[in-house]
């Protein structure tokens, strides 16, 4: 059966079993030895809402509110994966457990957690969700309740009541305006979306070629419906016409919203599966485990919810009690996460490893490649400014740095052919990443050509690096060859001469540097012809010769005094 229509009809069926929640199911082999899952995604695969979270987890300057299972404040909580994980009673013998999901973050920050839980090397399984902050529904969702994440409770302080009975609170934004970004998202329509530039058709076929063995797999879970329908309401906060300061006017909204959500990235699944190097791709629709016959209705305003309401997530926050923390409301509790884990511990189960191919781990650099590099980089996309940057490469890949926009970042190589390797950006600061791959080979001596794909595949940019790691700002050699008197002009075959105040040339005496007053200036002399002139005041002699093709040996037989 065609994997798409598969996935529509699962939409539509009740029951809760693992058949009704997936695409892409076969019958399930045995665990392979040893494996190794990673556990990406947003704040809805991280465990934000949940208490307690591990605070030693977090990567440098993030909080990523992950509940590991462990914690050092309280009583620990465990998000859906670490449910599914300790459901097959997996310990760590058994599994390469790799917990990287992060708060906060959007499809195009895969592969930074990716290099931070595995660098370069590949997983049998990966689990995750992405989607919801790439359409800014969060910012959505507290619009509509009339506050916003830089604005915290400040409007609920002095007069809650007033506030929540606020006959203008409502959603801004509309649902035609959120179906448009779910369109762009999930690779249907043109346009931007409201964070990011991946969407997920681009996202799977990146985790597929790049991070999953060929015939693993990647399991992909949706998002609640996190307020029950208004007709069926059994609790209600303050007012009548409310659910969480959520208008029953708007509560249909949300409700389609999320399920066009839900089902136009079941479809984008669907598309993958088996699409990129045999990894087949599974469907977990979250809302049907929060809303089913067997197990109840679960949203807010149920008689049960599994998710959190408006709170300032006082309790175990990740640095102790931080009051105003908002950004646990409407985020699973751990009813929530405990039933998401079980089902995808379901689909885990029911796997086909039979085509499983585990490929060598890693990929090295190639020597030649290895060393200090910059440029400028010029795009092809008029919107993009030339901005310049450093690469300094070694045998695990390469630090991307562009002073200007704050960029430090680490391209990761996942592919070589010979003399030459290709790259991916993991884990960045700054204000930019490079996003897309890269693709770098010897195109000179001292010099190296960079083939750049942008994140969407259409835009390549090319362009050369010149070394850098030569001896740096040592000078001119002023006081090489000194020779007496004044400067003196001639020509001689043709070329322009100066007597100089000194002299240094190349041990073969094919290339000389001399003294001319306030410049430098080079000549190559097997054919005896000026070549040009540079400041004395160089703040980098090296750069300057290597940028007029001196090699690396001419360069430092010419900087020796």
């Amino acid at each position: 059966m065609n994997n798409r229509w598969a996935v529509i009809g699962a939409l539509f069926v009740g029951a809760l079993g693992a058949g009704s929640l997936q695409a892409g199911s076969d019958e399930g082999t045995a665990l392979p030895p040893d494996l190794t899952w990673l556990a990406l995604g947003d704040s809805y695969s991280s465990g934000e809402g949940l208490p307690y979270p591990d605070v030693p987890a977090n990567p440098p300057g993030r909080t990523c509110e992950r509940a590991t299972g462990r914690s050092t404040v309280g009583v620990p909580s465990r998000a859906y994966a670490v449910v599914a994980r300790d459901d097959l009673d997996l310990d760590a013998s058994d599994v390469d457990f790799v917990f990287v999901a992060c708060t906060g973050d959007i499809s195009d920050q895969w592969a930074a957690r990716w290099n931070e839980g595995l660098g370069s090397a590949r997983a049998d399984l990966v689990t995750m969700s992405y989607g919801g902050n790439n359409i800014g529904f969060a910012d959505v969702v507290l619009d509509c309740v009339g506050i916003s994440a830089e604005g915290g409770f400040n409007a609920m302080l002095g007069g809650s009541v007033a506030w929540a009975l606020n006959p203008a609170l409502g959603c801004n934004t509309s649902e035609d305006e959120l179906r448009r970004r779910i369109d762009v998202l999930t690779g249907n329509a043109d346009g931007a979306l409201a964070k990011g530039d991946l969407d997920l058709p681009r996202l799977y076929e990146q985790i597929a070629t790049q991070a999953v063995h060929p015939g693993g797999h990647v399991v992909v879970t949706g998002y609640p419906n996190i307020v029950e329908e208004s007709g069926r309401w059994t609790w209600r906060l303050l007012s009548g016409n409310r659910c969480h300061r959520i208008r029953r006017a708007d509560t249909s909204m949300f409700r389609s919203v999320a399920g066009y959500l839900n089902r136009q990235i079941a479809l984008a699944v669907a598309d993958a599966d088996g699409r990129y190097n045999d990894v087949r791709f599974h469907w977990v629709d979250t809302s049907q485990v929060y809303e089913n016959d067997a197990t109840g209705r679960h949203g807010l305003c149920t008689g049960s919810p599994w998710l959190n309401g408006l709170t300032a997530g006082t309790e175990g926050a990740h640095s102790g009690a931080v009051w105003g923390r908002i950004f646990r409301s409407f985020h699973p509790k751990q009813e929530g996460h405990d039933a998401l884990g079980h089902a995808v511990a379901d689909v885990v189960r029911n796997l086909d490893w039979s085509d499983l191919e585990r490929l060598p781990q890693g990929v090295a650099v190639p020597q030649g490649l290895h060393g200090d590099w910059s440029g400028t980089i010029t795009s092809s996309n008029t919107d993009i400014a030339p901005f310049t940057v450093s690469l300094a490469v070694d045998g695990s890949g390469a630090t991307f740095r562009s002073p200007a926009g704050g960029c430090d970042a680490r391209l990761v190589p996942y592919a070589a052919d010979g003399d030459a390797v290709s790259l991916r950006a993991g884990a960045s600061s700054g204000d930019c990443q490079p996003q897309g791959s890269w693709r770098l080979e010897p195109s000179g001596p001292d010099r190296i050509r960079y083939t750049w794909s942008g994140p969407s595949s259409v835009r390549v940019d090319t362009g050369e690096l010149i070394r850098t790691d030569l001896e740096a700002n040592i000078g001119w050699p002023t006081t090489a060859g000194i020779v007496q008197g004044p400067p003196v002009f001639y020509t001689y075959l043709g070329a322009e001469f100066i007597f100089p105040s000194w002299v240094s040339c190349t041990d073969d005496e094919t290339v000389c540097i001399v003294g001319a007053g306030d410049e430098v200036r080079v000549y190559v002399l097997q054919k005896i012809r000026y070549v040009t002139s540079v400041p004395l005041d160089a703040a980098d002699p090296a750069l300057e010769l290597a940028a007029l093709g001196a090699t690396e040996e001419q360069i430092d037989e010419l900087l020796s005094p």
